[in-house]
């Protein structure tokens, strides 16, 4: 069948290949060294990192994608996905404990997703290498990436899988080759493995291998069809596995997303343009659509002398519609799973980053058009240069904070506090054998490597639903606890609204104070 006539790099644009690849090489190499140097005390964690570290000890050991904190000891994960644990684990098969594992991996991830993000707007405007690289030095020095790249999450593994997705995707939508359809398949299904988020991913891809006029109907199908069977399969099994898991998948219950939440959303996306939080809400939704207005007012001006030389639907590159499509997706599949799925889920840099990446890309491309549509770019264009340089350097020094205080003190739980912690201290002298409950128990198994058990919840956060089990649980708890001689370790530094004070832990389980640390309590029965 014949095939749209999208443009595609040509051989005698080889010429400046070598410069290019060298400089994407270059800042990528930056990025992995100033990475690095961030997480010197390790890899930065959060209680998110503590599960997918303490999975991967357990399957490296013999113990199977279990977790040996929380609601019970070496429970199957299940409310967490399973691939980035399981890439972990790698490391521990070759004697590298995952903890370290994770900071050469984000290290390397770091580098990739930098020249990765280039080569999309290489892919998008073949004959105008130097937007590529102005892409992959926004993405070297943009906070939120640089932030959650020093961080133990799936989140750069994600992107990673996610956009390499979207390319191999758009050159299958050119090409019609089906080992890119099964690369494209194979690379979202690992994404969907990664985070659940995933579906934003796939849902995306099916929507444009159904509506994207580039083939027939019945070859839509097929191509559909098949790319989804591949991506979901693997999925759709984790979830047969994961109805029995001890750690529980995300249950359904009706919670919609709150003012608040999504103040938290616009709040985060201005910031990535250095937009004051204290702005009053309607300025920033002026300002975001101001913006949205220019980008759309550069695809006009572009496209619109082409319109008559080609087919509208061979207009669009497939990768900027793809770009497209999940812009308006993934704001739409967070919204329904913070409503019926998981009511804890933040609207910021973080959940959000796959978004900065879109818009970063769109952003870079949009100004390109303006640019190549202009006489005389540097005198026409000058105020978009000042603007494009105040960004760079806000977004320079936001960076060198991060990397100044994770040089200077760690990141998260890898902070040199905790691994100084006089409490954690006092759990290390305690016989191996006690049976442990805490208020942060991935925070002590991830320094003392003790299975612990999670203090009772007064509430759900996940769905925010009041635990009506908690008087019952706490009453068991107290009977383990005389009976096996327990203790409770308490983080005063860590208040969590959901679980018990420190005097309800006397009150309620008839214990006394056994140590009191500068950082928080160790609690057991009467001496």
């Amino acid at each position: 069948m014949s095939m749209p006539d999208f443009p595609l790099p040509q051989p005698g644009l080889r010429a400046g290949y070598g410069r290019f690849l060298f400089a994407l090489l270059l800042l990528a190499l930056t990025g992995a060294l100033l990475l690095l140097t961030v997480t010197r005390w390790g890899v930065g964690l959060s209680p998110d990192s503590a599960v997918y570290v303490a999975a991967a000890r357990n399957l490296s050991q013999g113990a199977g994608l279990t977790v040996p904190f929380g609601s019970e000891i070496n429970a199957p994960l299940a409310h967490h996905a399973p691939f980035y644990p399981m890439l972990l684990a790698l490391w521990g098969w070759i004697g590298v404990d995952p903890m370290l594992g994770a900071r050469w991996g984000q290290t390397l991830l770091f580098a990739v997703n930098i020249a990765l993000v280039g080569a999309l707007l290489w892919r998008l405007l073949p004959e105008q290498k130097g937007w590529g690289l102005a892409a992959a030095f926004f993405t070297l020095i943009a906070p939120p990436l640089f932030a959650l790249h020093s961080m133990a999450w799936t989140e750069a593994l994600f992107l990673f899988l996610g956009f390499a997705g979207f390319a191999f995707l758009s050159a299958f939508l050119q090409r019609a080759t089906w080992s890119l359809l099964l690369l494209a398949a194979v690379s979202l299904g690992l994404a969907l493995l990664t985070r659940y988020a995933g579906v934003a991913l796939v849902g995306t891809a099916v929507a444009a291998l159904l509506f994207l006029p580039t083939h027939p109907w019945r070859a839509r199908f097929s191509h559909a069809f098949l790319f989804a069977l591949v991506a979901t399969l693997p999925f759709l099994l984790w979830l047969l596995r994961s109805r029995s898991g001890g750690d529980s998948i995300r249950a359904f219950s009706f919670h919609p997303a709150s003012r608040a939440q999504i103040q938290q959303g616009l709040n985060t996306i201005v910031g990535w343009f250095l937009i004051p939080d204290t702005l009053p809400t309607l300025l920033k939704l002026a300002l975001l659509s101001l913006l949205l207005l220019a980008f759309g007012a550069a695809l006009t001006i572009h496209y619109r002398g082409q319109r008559g030389q080609r087919p509208l639907r061979q207009l669009f590159p497939p990768l900027l519609l793809l770009l497209f499509l999940f812009a308006f997706i993934y704001p739409a599949f967070l919204l329904l799973s913070i409503s019926f799925f998981d009511a804890n889920t933040p609207l910021d840099n973080r959940i959000l980053s796959p978004l900065y990446v879109t818009f970063l890309v769109l952003l870079v491309y949009a100004v390109a058009l303006v640019w190549c549509a202009a006489h005389r770019p540097w005198r026409q264009l000058a105020p978009l240069l000042v603007l494009a340089c105040i960004l760079a350097l806000g977004q320079v020094r936001q960076s060198a904070l991060w990397l100044r205080d994770g040089y200077q003190q760690g990141i998260g739980f890898n902070n040199v506090a905790w691994h100084l912690s006089p409490l954690l201290q006092a759990v290390r002298q305690l016989d191996v054998g006690t049976p442990l409950y805490a208020n942060a128990p991935e925070l002590v198994n991830l320094h003392t490597g003790r299975p612990v058990l999670r203090l009772p919840r007064k509430f759900e956060s996940v769905t925010q639903q009041a635990n009506n089990q908690y008087p019952a649980e706490m009453a068991a708890l107290k009977t383990q606890l005389a009976q096996e001689a327990g203790v409770v370790v308490y983080f005063t530094t860590l208040p969590i609204s959901t679980l018990p004070t420190p005097a309800e832990i006397i009150q309620e389980l008839s214990l006394t104070i056994w140590v009191e640390a500068e950082d928080g309590l160790l609690y057991g029965p009467p001496r």
